[in-house]
């Protein structure tokens, strides 16, 4: 008869404790890993997008606040900053009513409460537009523009209900017509 020798394993309790502060040391690494990338992402992402939807939201409120209507305020851009200098930020506008009365607003980056827009310019203009549109057709004016643009001091004095007679009577804004 043969003797079979079995070889016993003796397992060294040296080897599971480094091999369990490898695995440890390696969940601590992924962890780490994963809160750098996601750190990472959410700074990208802040400065793409998270700065511009904040600046949307505030042009958003200003006009909501200014004329009592809202408003939808396209993806604002930041406008003549660089070094040493302060930009703003401008989109486009429109009320929700009428995606037509397309107009511009703008902050500045510095004060938050220093918005301007050209609400009131697009609004005049637009009445304006459609005033002489029976004289242009009879002229057959197939295309046409009118562009009023309003002193900023007359701003704060007139409102939508403001009638076009008078604007132009006191505060003589600047008046384009252009017949194509």
């Amino acid at each position: 008869m043969s003797k079979t020798t079995q070889k016993k394993t003796i397992s060294n309790p040296r080897n599971n404790n480094t091999n369990a502060r490898q695995r440890s040391i390696s969940k601590k690494s992924l962890w780490i890993i994963a809160f750098v990338v996601l750190l990472s992402t959410l700074l990208i992402f802040w400065l793409t997008t998270g700065e511009s939807l904040l600046r949307q939201a505030e042009m958003t409120s200003y006009l909501k606040n200014k004329y009592g209507e809202d408003f939808v305020v396209k993806k604002p851009e930041y406008k003549n900053g660089g070094l040493g200098f302060q930009g703003i930020w401008v989109a486009q506008a429109h009320t929700v009513n009428s995606s037509q009365l397309d107009f511009e607003v703008s902050c500045s980056s510095s004060d938050l409460s220093a918005c301007s827009d050209t609400y009131l310019d697009s609004f005049f203009s637009k009445q304006e537009y459609d005033r002489l549109k029976p004289v242009m057709d009879s002229m057959n004016a197939a295309d046409y523009s009118v562009r009023i643009i309003i002193g900023y001091d007359a701003l704060d004095n007139i409102t939508k209900n403001t009638e076009l007679v008078h604007i132009k009577q006191k505060y003589n804004p600047i008046y384009k017509l252009k017949v194509s």
